[in-house]
């Protein structure tokens, strides 16, 4: 017999070894155990009465910062400013850089990314294909130039925390 026989009967030895020893915690666990039978009792919980806080009587409090049950707080409209573009969004169309801002393996996510970018303005947002059209990516414009698309990518980053980049078509 080799070294190698040996040191495999060894091996298969431990194996069948933990094999059973599995079992045997295993059974132990379902087995009928009498600790596993008793019944606990809960203790109910106990009353609590809550603190009494000192009062400091020399506090003084400002009337007007103290809201009345009848009043309404003043409705103050807020207004987005209007973006400020480094590119021509009208050229946003069509041209060879596509600035992607979301490759989605569910068509329905893509719609929505689409349709969240156009309610922030980027009317140009459309769905496009990648992939032999496993993949529908959000293309959030298109530009001949690259740095115009770049600017897009920098604006959905900082303004809207949208996550895209620039995709040169082939």
């Amino acid at each position: 017999m080799s070294r190698l026989d040996t040191i495999t009967i060894v091996i298969v030895i431990l194996c069948v070894g933990a094999l059973g020893y599995l079992i045997y915690k295993t059974v132990g666990v379902i087995g009928n155990d009498d600790a596993a039978n008793t019944i606990e009792e809960v203790a109910e919980p106990r009353e609590t009465t809550a603190e009494q806080w000192p009062f400091d009587e020399g506090l003084e409090v400002d009337s007007s910062l103290i809201a009345r049950p009848d009043e309404k707080p003043a409705a103050v409209p807020v207004q987005a400013p209007p973006p400020t573009r480094v590119y021509d969004l009208d050229k946003g169309v069509s041209g060879r850089y596509m600035v992607i801002a979301g490759s989605f393996s569910l068509q329905s996510n893509a719609e929505a990314r689409v349709s969240d970018l156009k309610s922030k303005g980027y009317t140009n947002a459309a769905v496009g294909y990648f992939n032999k059209k496993s993949f529908a990516s959000a293309i959030a414009g298109r530009f001949d130039n690259k740095g115009d698309a770049q600017n897009m990518v920098n604006e959905l980053k900082s303004r809207h925390n949208i996550d895209a980049y620039v995709m040169a078509e082939r």
